[in-house]
């Protein structure tokens, strides 16, 4: 028969670390988050964090993290480290921060960066030729021992 002090001791040999809830383990705040201005859009870059739900990016026209005025994004797994916040033809300046997120429970936000994006200048080439020319329309599809054998029965 087992004694009680046998039972706390095995008690304190299956559980070495104590457990403990989420909420005790916060997440980490994104770190060295940078924010640039480019052609039609502004690039909102940060170092992933392992681990997390996602992340929430803060978009605002003014540096007032109390009340975004423009949005709250939400971009879904543990390895997305960009975002991509399209302005058009015109030079906006917005201001930024992310936090990631688990089970509910958020990080600080990132210290607010803000960027100007760029209008666009003159009218912009065509594109670049392909690098190859398209087959002609005369040519026969393609035969030979592909799925189904090449003779025009598929198994599924």
């Amino acid at each position: 028969m087992k004694t009680m002090a046998d039972i706390r001791t095995q008690e304190l040999v299956r559980y070495v670390t104590p457990t403990k809830m989420p909420a005790d383990f916060p997440p980490v705040t994104p770190s060295t988050v940078q924010v640039t201005g480019q052609q039609g859009l502004i690039r909102v870059q940060w170092s992933p964090v392992p681990e997390m739900d996602g992340y929430e990016i803060a978009i605002m026209a003014t540096p007032n993290l109390a009340a975004p005025d423009v949005n709250i994004d939400r971009k879904m797994g543990d390895k997305n480290r960009e975002y991509l916040y399209a302005t058009g033809n015109v030079a906006i300046t917005r201001y930024f921060a992310v936090r990631s997120f688990r089970s509910g429970y958020f990080s600080d936000w990132s210290p607010i960066q803000s960027a100007t994006s760029v209008a666009f200048g003159a009218v912009e080439p065509a594109p670049p030729t392909p690098p190859a020319n398209p087959p002609p329309s005369n040519e026969p599809p393609p035969s030979g021992g592909g799925f189904g054998g090449g003779k025009g029965r598929y198994f599924f």
